[in-house]
């Protein structure tokens, strides 16, 4: 089975979890193992996933293809996230937090330790 790429990020206390590239079938069968819950309704004709696990202060993304056009749109719905869990309200008169947090999380999903 393959194995997923975690990066936590402590100053918000949220890790995030990427399975980029994997077939829905390998990703319905890892996080039914890992998290006891099915997605596979959540699947059905989906090109990428984001999926808060409260319980452990996590997310989870997936994309089927390695496709950063679609990591990107799901790289957002986890700033979103994670920035309204800490109460943060983005807006365009303060979406600087969002900017990074988004250019952070696409780095980290790509691989990378710094921006080029």
């Amino acid at each position: 089975m393959r194995k997923p790429h975690t990066f936590d990020l402590e100053i918000f206390e949220h890790s995030y979890t990427f399975c980029l590239g994997w077939r829905p079938a390998d990703f319905i069968r890892w996080f039914r193992k890992t998290y006891d819950r099915d997605m596979t309704e959540f699947l059905d004709e989906a090109e990428g996933l984001c999926i808060r696990v409260p319980k452990h202060n996590l997310i989870v993304i997936w994309t089927a293809k390695k496709s950063d056009v679609i990591l990107i749109h799901e790289c957002l719905h986890a700033t979103n996230m994670t920035l309204s869990d800490i109460g943060h309200e983005a807006a365009l008169s303060n979406d600087e937090v969002q900017a990074y947090l988004l250019s952070l999380l696409f780095m980290k999903a790509k691989g990378s330790r710094r921006q080029k």
